[in-house]
């Protein structure tokens, strides 16, 4: 499985490369790539498109029915910032998603699940409506879909045992949790409290990823609602972020240093390992 994690993450960084508005066929062929993956599965591929300056931009989702009429959303962004070819931000959480959808297809589930993957979560997008998942979140509202939590998969693969290699928001967090940075975060706002530590505790429970519920506060706090999960908690949903924790972490976050070779497959795999087993298992009892 971790060939097959650095397989995804390296047709997505290297060979596609940087994708965005400027770099637009590149991203065109990032969303191919994951219809196709998906497509190959023999999922019934959705699409929610919009245009931006008359390009035309592919919100890309697959439902698993649950015995429940309730979803989680599984979600991912697949473009990157300027001159990055973005391994780790989002190649990892795009090759976690689309291997999740692969695990669970013929499970059965208690609660289905929605995989997505969003265009657009970086600038010039980042926080506005213009957001893919700021798109998708709203349609869901709209459809009346019963989410029980979004979980965004927003940069998971940068690992480093060294010392003072961790940062956080408030220096103080150094004492609780340490200074490598060595740990998934799983974080979310007050509202999604008790999805947020179900989450974590998930991932800790199957998996031997060290798993950390960072903390769930008020936005606030920099970095919590840095990715997808923004977007639906602007439309009223309880959402989390998984995330290797970027920037207080990855000296090459946002750089075009950011390449597969940098990511730690065995830990992914057990993000991996974890997420889809905490998913198989879920309900509110959890």
């Amino acid at each position: 499985m971790q060939e097959r994690l650095k397989n995804i993450v390296y047709e997505i960084s290297e060979n596609i490369g940087e994708r965005n508005l400027w770099k637009y066929e590149n991203l065109k062929k990032c969303a191919d790539y994951i219809k196709d993956y998906l497509k190959n599965l023999e999922y019934e591929v959705n699409i929610f498109n919009y245009k931006i300056e008359n390009k035309e931009f592919e919100n890309i989702y697959v439902l698993k029915e649950g015995e429940e009429d309730i979803f989680i959303v599984l979600g991912s962004h697949y473009d990157t910032v300027l001159n990055s070819k973005g391994a780790d931000d989002n190649a990892s959480g795009v090759a976690v998603n689309l291997l999740s959808a692969e695990i669970l297809k013929n499970e059965n589930l208690k609660y289905g699940i929605i995989f997505c993957f969003f265009p657009n979560e970086e600038p010039p997008f980042f926080k506005t409506d213009l957001m893919g998942s700021y798109i998708f979140a709203k349609f869901l509202k709209k459809q009346k879909y019963k989410i029980e939590g979004m979980i965004c998969l927003e940069s998971i693969g940068y690992f480093t045992e060294e010392k003072n290699s961790q940062e956080y928001p408030f220096p103080f967090f150094k004492n609780k949790y340490g200074d490598r940075g060595n740990f998934i975060a799983t974080v979310g706002n007050l509202k999604s409290k008790d999805f947020v530590k179900r989450v974590s505790e998930g991932i800790k429970k199957f998996s031997e990823i060290i798993s950390r519920h960072l903390f769930s506060s008020p936005l606030i706090v920099p970095g919590i609602d840095f990715s997808d999960n923004w977007s639906f908690y602007k439309n009223g949903f309880r959402a989390c972020m998984i995330t290797d924790t970027a920037f207080y972490r990855n000296p090459y976050y946002h750089t075009s240093f950011d390449t597969y070779d940098k990511l730690d497959y065995k830990k992914i795999e057990e993000i991996l390992k974890g997420l889809t087993l905490f998913l198989k298992n879920y309900d509110k009892s959890f």
